[in-house]
């Protein structure tokens, strides 16, 4: 009887509680794409020295964390973190090379620019870059947040998605 209810007890929570490694992120994205790229204008801007900008809620803060060859972060809320990692240096954090690694991953185009978005067990990756503006110091731009479900997908892409690239040299 144990058994029987244990089982059940996993398939009620498998059902009703999607994780991120459950989710599609290419439909999540299409699905709720006006609610994530909107707002933006009225979040306050932080500025990434050289390498571009971003716009986040009020009660959101900025921290350098470290490395001299990109501008690496991490921008924290009440209930979110998203870390950041810009620069040639930086590397891309998902591509085609690392597609592997993700339960779900989607190409797609974000104010302007390609964008890789994809999802791990517990954890949202995106990076953004053209490999055609290499040599702009702004590229490629990477960011990542622990999330736990859809919502926090959707919030992490609302700010993420604002990153403007400074693209004079």
């Amino acid at each position: 009887m144990k058994a029987v209810l244990s089982l059940i007890s996993i398939f009620i929570s498998s059902v009703c509680f999607s994780q991120p490694a459950d989710i599609n992120i290419e439909r999540l994205v299409k699905d709720r794409n006006k609610e994530i790229v909107s707002g933006g204008s009225e979040k306050k801007l932080v500025v990434f020295n050289e390498k571009g900008s971003i716009r986040v809620p009020e009660n959101y803060s900025n921290k350098r964390t470290g490395t001299i060859d990109s501008e690496r972060g991490e921008i924290t809320g009440p209930a979110l973190m998203v870390g950041y990692d810009i620069g040639y240096m930086a590397g891309t954090h998902i591509g085609p090379l690392q597609l592997k690694q993700f339960n779900s991953y989607y190409n797609s185009v974000v104010n302007g620019e390609n964008a890789w978005i994809g999802v791990t067990k517990d954890k949202l990756v995106v990076t953004i870059w053209d490999p055609a503006k290499r040599d702009i110091a702004a590229f490629p731009a990477n960011f990542w947040a622990t999330v736990k479900s859809g919502d926090d997908i959707v919030e992490a892409l609302k700010i993420i998605f604002t990153y403007k690239a400074k693209t004079e040299q």
